[in-house]
């Protein structure tokens, strides 16, 4: 059943880490097939035309939920308006979508609420994935070609995450855990959007060098559930999931967090 919900936490997080952007910066029109298709572009401010590698096989990448809650009105507006796009592209355009949506089945709020109702976080994240799923159906929404979830995921996040840190993007603490290098970036962070980045929510002893640094991977406390990686046992940041699973999968898609052409800022700094 959908229920109407307030913003929560994750959506307040991520509007906090969005950058320093200004519109009207300069794009460079990729090479491909115009699809007829006119986007807005976050860059510049203008309707562009939407181009993909090739029309027979064009790559979506959808952010899914985070399953730890019944589906919301908020779920039901963007899956609905993706939906109206996808088919657009597909029956008036003329192009074949082939789309991945990620299911973040491993987060603070899952474990939160999986010790709340004394049931494993895997089993709390099964069952809202089902009901989401339900839910869309319910509304008509096509389901995705490939559901993706992050705990299937593991090895191909550490390597990318690994990938950033030898770029010089990101670095590792003392307590295992690895943090998004803002200021390694420059302006270059937050061109997408015109919003300042200020502190992201971390614990108060967290040893991350700057306060909007974000987590790409969370050292593990006790009792929770956590994966061995090369900075100790722990598990993925919010966002790195999302930059790690549409670059592997979709390196022509249309989007990388849903909607074509504007990506958050987070995913594009990784």
């Amino acid at each position: 059943m959908l229920r109407a919900r307030g913003p929560g936490p994750g959506a307040l997080l991520l509007r906090a880490a969005l950058g320093l952007g200004r519109r009207g910066r300069s794009w460079q029109r990729p090479q491909g097939q115009d699809t007829g298709v006119q986007v807005h572009n976050s860059l510049t401010g203008r309707k562009e035309p939407l181009i993909v590698a090739r029309s027979d096989a064009v790559s979506w990448y959808s952010c899914g939920p985070t399953v730890y809650d019944h589906a919301h009105l908020g779920h039901a507006c963007s899956y609905v308006r993706f939906d109206i796009i996808r088919r657009i592209l597909t029956r008036v355009f003329g192009c074949n979508v082939v789309m991945a949506m990620s299911i973040t089945d491993v987060d603070d709020k899952i474990i939160k609420r999986a010790n709340e109702m004394n049931v494993t976080p895997a089993s709390l994240a099964s069952l809202f994935e089902e009901e989401f799923k339900q839910d869309m159906a319910a509304l008509k929404v096509l389901p995705p070609t490939v559901y993706l979830r992050v705990t299937e995921n593991i090895p191909q996040i550490i390597a990318f995450i690994e990938g950033i840190i030898a770029h010089g993007h990101a670095y590792s603490t003392a307590t295992g855990s690895v943090y998004f290098d803002l200021h390694a970036r420059g302006d270059k962070y937050g061109k997408l959007v015109n919003t300042v980045p200020s502190a992201t929510a971390e614990p108060g002893d967290s040893d991350k060098r700057h306060s909007s640094d974000f987590a790409l991977w969370k050292a593990a406390k006790p009792q929770e559930v956590f994966w061995a990686s090369p900075w100790g046992d722990g598990r993925p940041g919010w966002h790195i999931e999302c930059s790690t699973m549409a670059r592997a999968l979709t390196a022509s898609a249309v989007g990388s967090c849903s909607l074509p052409a504007s990506p958050v800022d987070p995913r594009a700094a990784e």
